[in-house]
């Protein structure tokens, strides 16, 4: 069974307070606010009526502990559709090469449809998180695939950025 659904990327503006999904609006539909992550980058019509908190940049909130088990159970669920489709009945890969794909090709079989068995061709697994040690493997070879640029990110990043912040924080070390 997948892992439970991740709630939805929400934003708040600052000015009017009100609540909206990242994925519906970036601008404000009250005062017509532009989502902004750093005091003082929006500019718009200052008025007392809608302008009611204007500390700091808006705020947002992201379920990335959610997304990451998603992404792990889409890529598991990918992994399996294309061994199913290649006719393949060698040894089950380990948990980590399910977690992170070598390459892309082992995800081309994902089309993007229903994840819960809707085709003949895809086999139904029981997704587990996986454990410490093993997440901290999953999370390294994650990093040197971005660090090498050989990645998808709709395929390998959880969370928008995931993969620049990986070769951000590699390039520090």
């Amino acid at each position: 069974p997948p892992p439970e659904e991740p709630y939805p990327w929400l934003w708040r503006c600052h000015r009017c307070l009100i609540l909206y999904r990242v994925s519906c609006t970036r601008r404000c539909l009250e005062c017509n606010h532009e989502f902004c992550r750093m005091s003082g980058s929006s500019l718009g019509v200052k008025t007392k009526k809608h302008r009611r908190s204007s500390a700091g940049p808006c705020r947002s909130e992201f379920d990335y502990t959610a997304w990451a088990a998603w992404g792990a159970f889409r890529r598991t669920t990918a992994i399996a559709a294309a061994t199913a489709t290649s006719d393949i009945t060698a040894k089950a890969p380990s948990k980590a090469s399910s977690y992170v794909p070598a390459d892309s090709s082992s995800t081309a079989a994902y089309d993007g449809g229903s994840l819960d068995g809707g085709s003949d061709t895809t086999i139904a697994m029981a997704w587990e998180p996986v454990a410490g040690s093993e997440a901290a493997r999953v999370e390294r070879a994650k990093e040197k695939m971005y660090v090498r640029d050989e990645h998808n990110c709709w395929t390998h990043c959880d969370f928008p950025a995931e993969c620049r912040h990986a070769v951000y924080r590699a390039c520090i070390q």
